[in-house]
C-alpha cells in the first residue's frame, strides 16, 4: 500500500517538476519578449524625434502652403500613434511577464509541495519496513525461546521418567 502512495507521490513530484520547467521557459520567452517591446519602444522614439526633427526642418524656414502643414500634423500625430501603440505593447508584455513570475512561483510551491509529501511517504515506507525488521526478530526471537522451554520443558520429563 504504501509503496503504491510512494509511487503516485514520485509521479505527482514528476508532474510539478515538468510544469515547473514550462512556466519557466514560458517565463523565460516572455522576459525575452518584454525586453524586446522596451528595446524597439526606446529605438522607436529616437527614430521618431529624429524624423520629427527632419520634418520641420523641411519646412522650416520657407514659405509653405496650409494643405502642407496639415501633412506635417498628420505626420506626427502618425509618428504619436504609433509610439502609443508601442508603449501599449511595452505594458502589455510587462503584464505578461509578471504573470509568469507568479506562475513560477506557484509552480514552485507545488513542486516544493510534492517534494515534500514523497519525502514524508519515504520516510513512511523505511519506517513500515523497519518496523517489519523488528517485528519480524521479535518473531524469530519468541520461536527461538519457545523451542528452547520446549526442550528443557522436553528434557526435564526425561529426566523424571
Amino acid at each position: 500500500m504504501l509503496d503504491e502512495l510512494l509511487h503516485l507521490k514520485a509521479w505527482r513530484e514528476g508532474k510539478a517538476e515538468r510544469a515547473l520547467a514550462e512556466c519557466r521557459g514560458a517565463l523565460a520567452a516572455s522576459a525575452r519578449m518584454a525586453d524586446q517591446a522596451v528595446t524597439s519602444l526606446a529605438d522607436y522614439r529616437d527614430w521618431s524625434a529624429r524624423h520629427e526633427l527632419e520634418l520641420f526642418a523641411k519646412v522650416r524656414g520657407r514659405s509653405v502652403r496650409p494643405r502642407d502643414l496639415e501633412h506635417l500634423r498628420e505626420d506626427v500625430g502618425a509618428l504619436r500613434v504609433r509610439e502609443g501603440e508601442l508603449e501599449d505593447l511595452r505594458v502589455r508584455a510587462a503584464r505578461h511577464r509578471d504573470e509568469a513570475e507568479v506562475a513560477v512561483g506557484e509552480a514552485r510551491d507545488a513542486h516544493r509541495t510534492a517534494s515534500k509529501a514523497r519525502e514524508k511517504f519515504e520516510r513512511l515506507a523505511a519506517e513500515s519496513a523497519e518496523e517489519g525488521r523488528r517485528e519480524d526478530e521479535r518473531r524469530e526471537d519468541v520461536e527461538t525461546e519457545d523451542r528452547g522451554t520446549i526442550r528443557r520443558e522436553a528434557g526435564a520429563e526425561v529426566e523424571h521418567a
